[in-house]
């Protein structure tokens, strides 16, 4: 915000110096003229329409600056609600995860062989079925030689 001060602050300056030119351009030429009161009395008159212009046109900026610094304020008040809302709800979501993960129990070893156990059989049907260990890999995402291997076990289980 400091900015938009300091911007402002250069512009009335500038506006001071410009007022200050036309000011001595005023008097030069009601010094060269000064035989004719009526031309200085235009020159006047001009030169207090340019003020009254100039001002004019300086209170609206500075009425333009600070409705547009409100803004900005308003703008990044929002902005860090809405950035502490997201760190709440984040930290809430890390809790979530840490209780999900707490309370999960991990596979039983009888869960995990009879996991192992229908995934064989699921082998042994599509091989039944007549597809290709290669086929029976890609349709289940196993790997080629983990089908295989389980192929081979049982038809050496069938010969044995």
């Amino acid at each position: 915000m400091e900015w938009v001060r300091e911007i402002d602050s250069l512009f009335s300056l500038l506006q001071i110096g410009l007022d200050l030119c036309l000011i001595g351009v005023m008097l030069f030429l009601l010094k060269k003229r000064s035989g004719d009161l009526i031309q200085a009395d235009k020159i006047t008159a001009s030169i207090n329409q340019v003020f009254e212009e100039t001002r004019t046109l300086a209170e609206g900026f500075d009425a333009n600056l600070r409705e547009r610094e409100n803004l900005i304020g308003q703008l990044l008040g929002k902005l860090d609600q809405q950035m502490e809302a997201a760190s709440r709800l984040k930290a809430e979501l890390e809790a979530l995860h840490m209780n999900l993960v707490q309370q999960t129990p991990p596979p039983s070893q009888a869960e995990s062989i009879s996991a192992r156990h229908s995934e064989q059989r699921l082998i042994h049907q599509l091989s039944q079925q007549g597809l290709t260990p290669r086929a029976i890999a890609e349709r289940l995402k196993k790997p080629l030689g983990e089908v295989e291997l389980v192929l081979n076990l049982r038809s050496m289980a069938n010969r044995g």
